[in-house]
């Protein structure tokens, strides 16, 4: 497949009024000096850290409240399956259907406006079925508009500096989960669980608003990119026959590197999903000190993104993919070891490199490996191949969870996490054995 291109300018496009500040200047060389490109990645740093901080008041917390509401730690498991299964149904096709209409901005502003009826929902109902159907729908909403945001983000990057764009735009979210997890311990013992997804309701809300008012419609990638890209008729500059996910999934390497973030994902699910739970319920952690469990993942997650950013751009994605899935392996054996809640404190840390490399490092590997007339199915794919790891994730580790207890949870992530990295590794043999090419190179 064709290389990335450099954008080019828009027909009357503004002048720059003055030389831009350093933040200005920062984005500038990020995304070049398109105003409505600049404006757009600001305004998805923007919506990012609202929606990562809304996130940061219900991810953990939702296992409690569903616990709280009489479901079992089986029928917690059962209803995150659902939302894996129907996200690992859903997001190809909605990716691929952006590519072919040439907008994001509608697709991603609905799916915030669901999520934040269905939060508020949450919020109102106690009945267990009623909860698992309304957990289970926002989830799949949620996992659309990262689809969309995660691709227009990506898409708005210069080509040689694609990981060092995604990783600064990524880490708005991690911000956001930061300044508002630290609120849990408050929240807990104030306005509890049910407080928390109002405000997330309201939050969502918000952002859609904002993005609806004020983001550029920059279209899908061949829209921003121009007719050079394979898949793009080039008389007119509108898709022509652009490959679906089953021709990106013929690619061997492509779908080793998926099933790698399927593993990796089904450990991060397996674990966090039950991380918040074990730390209070058996290891009896306090509310002040639940509340720092939480957030300190996230605050190192910043200068790792772009870290990873920045290293991505010089010496690729495959190797930091390996290192990242092999401390996550690490890090939850090491969990069924620790004796105490103050033991996990120097694990998060390691949680935190972990997730921040599959979280910047996996698009940058999508969005350099496939055409970027593709973004939105390559992006899409992405996700539903996470949606398949958080399938097999909670129910197996609710099972075991009810039988073996949660200790065992947590080693069955740490072993998927280290068969995540043999797939990379596996990933990039055959890209290299077939082509002579590092696995991330377009072609």
């Amino acid at each position: 497949m064709g290389a990335a291109v450099e954008p080019p300018a828009r027909a009357g496009r503004a002048g720059r009024a003055g030389t831009p500040g350093p933040v200005g200047a920062r984005i500038q060389h990020l995304v070049g000096a398109d105003p409505a490109r600049v404006r757009g990645f600001v305004l998805l740093w923007a919506a990012t850290l609202g929606l990562m901080g809304a996130w940061g008041w219900t991810m953990p917390l939702v296992a409690i409240y569903l616990r709280d509401a009489g479901m079992s730690l089986g029928l917690i498991g059962t209803t995150q399956a659902l939302t894996g299964l129907l996200t690992f149904l859903s997001q190809a096709p909605v990716g691929h259907l952006s590519d072919r209409a040439g907008r994001r901005r509608t697709p991603m502003v609905g799916a915030i406006a669901v999520t934040a009826i269905l939060h508020g929902a949450i919020a109102l109902t106690r009945h267990p079925l009623l909860l698992a159907a309304a957990v289970a729908i926002a989830g799949v909403a949620t996992a659309a508009y990262i689809t969309m945001m995660f691709a227009s983000a990506s898409g708005l990057a210069r080509p040689e500096a694609s990981g060092r764009a995604f990783s600064t735009y990524r880490v708005s979210g991690s911000i956001g989960w930061v300044l508002t997890s630290l609120s849990l311990g408050w929240m807990l013992g104030s306005i509890g669980a049910r407080g928390a997804f109002v405000l997330s309701a309201m939050m969502h809300a918000l952002v859609g608003i904002v993005l609806w008012r004020g983001l550029p419609e920059l279209g899908g990638d061949h829209g921003v990119r121009g007719a050079r890209g394979r898949g793009v008729d080039p008389a007119g500059g509108h898709p022509a026959a652009l490959p679906g996910p089953a021709d990106v999934l013929r690619m061997a390497d492509v779908t080793l590197f998926l099933l790698g973030i399927a593993l990796v994902t089904l450990a991060m699910q397996m674990g966090a999903l039950y991380f918040p739970l074990y730390t209070r319920a058996e290891l009896g952690a306090s509310d002040a000190l639940f509340g720092v469990l939480m957030a300190l993942p996230a605050s190192l997650e910043v200068p790792f993104m772009l870290w990873l950013g920045r290293a991505s751009d010089r010496r690729g994605v495959h190797g930091l993919l390996v290192a990242g899935a092999s401390v996550g392996a690490a890090r939850w054996a090491l969990v069924t070891l620790a004796p105490g809640p103050l033991h996990l404190l120097p694990l998060q840390a390691l949680q935190a490199f972990a997730f921040s490399s599959m979280e910047v490092l996996g698009v940058s590997f999508v969005a350099r490996r496939l055409d970027p007339a593709i973004r939105g199915t390559a992006v899409g794919l992405l996700v539903s191949f996470q949606g398949l790891g958080r399938i097999v994730a909670p129910l197996t580790g609710g099972m075991l969870g009810e039988l073996w207890g949660l200790r065992t949870v947590f080693g069955l992530a740490g072993l998927a996490s280290a068969a995540g990295a043999a797939l990379f590794v596996a990933s990039a043999a055959v890209r290299r054995g077939r082509t002579g090419r590092p696995a991330d190179v377009p072609g």
